[in-house]
């Protein structure tokens, strides 16, 4: 419990840090984080934003609120869902996007999925290959109270009523200890029917059953598995794709986003490479030079570009010439078939 360093990259200016609390019997949250980037320090609490140390700002609140996008001084650009479900804020090549899910075993809600971008050479320059920074760089045999940051390492603001109230929330007592390694199938504090029956609805997606399991074995509380029906912030059903997926991830046809989720274009890794998202809100039109429009070949380049929003990636001879190929159109129609296989040589 306390304050742990998640990922430092002191070449480019990044420093990630989250202040664990209790998570049911035997595991622990991101309860808040506090990170710096672009030369800014940004703390989250809940539905709470500090920027650099300060809450009390009209731009700042009407941002919480209503969410939106902010341009901070220095050029790092700040994107907001409202109530602060998500926080993605860019610098350049560098990026930190952070999910928040509410649960009844976290008070503050819990940051639980935290995403890193970063150019890998200067990372490779701060670490090595093979290197591991931060709470990933313990072993098994290490004790994680060692990691645990103090003083003038901390970056989070003290004397904060936000801090003081999750001080208070979070408690001193310590998690259960477990009697096995990772918490999984084999090392349950519930029984694994139990567990399984709880996370049963996210049993088509490997990662996210993983996840379910993983957190129900360590809570023993059926609390446990809420999150991963909150829609959008999850995978609410296997039948569609959840906040943050492409839902062209696995080809045509596409997996549709999941009921409140918008199909969203954008450059989101700033690499140049436009895709889609399942967002609850696309905070800026996307340009047309990202997308193919409708009747055009997603592949004519060379490389991909997805179809405009609205408009599905069709196979077909069109022009019945033997040449088949995608077409950006709004419905493929009745589905075409196959070209015959080649003739043996």
């Amino acid at each position: 419990l306390g304050v742990h360093t998640l990922a430092p990259v002191p070449a480019l200016g990044l420093n990630v840090q989250a202040y664990h609390c209790r998570w049911g019997e035997a595991g622990a949250s991101n309860a808040a984080l506090a990170f710096e980037l672009g030369g800014h320090r940004f703390e989250l609490f809940g539905n709470a934003l500090l920027l650099d140390g300060n809450t009390n700002t009209t731009e700042l609140s009407d941002l919480l609120a209503l969410g939106g996008e902010l341009e901070l001084a220095g050029g790092a650009h700040v994107r907001v869902l409202a109530g602060l479900t998500e926080l993605h804020v860019t610098d350049g090549e560098t990026s930190v996007r952070a999910l928040r899910r509410t649960s009844s075993l976290a008070s503050n809600g819990a940051w639980w999925d935290v995403h890193l971008r970063a150019p890998k050479a200067r990372v490779l320059e701060a670490f090595g290959a093979g290197e591991r920074s931060g709470l990933c760089s313990l072993s098994a045999s290490d004790d994680p109270h060692n990691a645990t940051l103090s003083g003038s390492l901390v970056l989070f603001t003290e004397g904060t009523v936000a801090l003081h109230a999750l001080r208070s929330a979070c408690g001193e007592e310590e998690a259960r200890e477990l009697p096995c390694g990772k918490p999984g199938e084999d090392c349950c504090l519930m029984d694994t029917d139990r567990a399984e029956a709880l996370c049963e609805h996210v049993a088509c997606d490997p990662l996210s059953h993983q996840r379910c399991m993983y957190d129900c074995c360590l809570a023993n509380a059926d609390e446990c598995a809420a999150a991963y029906r909150q829609a959008p912030l999850d995978v609410a059903s296997c039948d569609c794709s959840a906040s943050g997926a492409d839902p062209w991830q696995h080809g045509w046809p596409k997996k549709a986003c999941c009921p409140g989720l918008k199909e969203c274009l954008g450059d989101w890794d700033s690499d140049g490479v436009a895709s889609f998202l399942c967002l609850a809100q696309c905070n800026q039109p996307p340009s047309l030079d990202m997308c193919s429009r409708a009747g055009a070949n997603p592949w004519s380049s060379g490389a991909h570009k997805p179809c405009c929003a609205g408009l599905n990636e069709c196979l077909g001879d069109w022009r019945g010439d033997g040449d088949w190929h995608y077409l950006c159109r709004e419905s493929c129609g009745i589905e075409q078939p196959l070209p015959p296989p080649s003739p043996p040589p």
